[in-house]
């Protein structure tokens, strides 16, 4: 499990759809939906129905996304620890084999 779960479900709540979540959080709505029924299958019960009229939470959903406003904002006081620290390190690496792009950022 992982906590871009818990950040999807928000953007499901706030925008009402798969699609529109899947816009605003810059991924492939398949890809959105996909996690979201893998999350489904892990916990072992439906969290989101989806009609026409977009995405409707379960009420077992209802319970998840609260935990999910929990976890997100656990996270947030978690990067603000660091923000005491004097030094921050970021690496990024875009691609794969010979043509990888690999940064390292530092800054205090």
């Amino acid at each position: 499990m992982k906590l871009e779960v818990f950040e999807y479900l928000i953007a499901i709540e706030k925008f009402g759809s798969l699609n529109k979540a899947a816009t605003n959080l810059y991924v492939s709505q398949p890809n959105l939906s996909n996690v979201i029924k893998s999350f489904e299958n892990e916990i072992g019960y439906k969290i989101i129905y989806r009609n026409h009229q977009g995405a409707q939470f379960t009420d077992k959903g209802k319970q998840v996304l609260m935990i999910a406003h929990n976890m997100v904002k656990e996270k947030e006081k978690l990067m603000k620890i660091n923000l005491n620290h004097q030094k921050v390190s970021l690496k990024i690496s875009i691609g794969n084999g010979d043509y990888a792009l690999k940064t390292n950022l530092s800054y205090s």
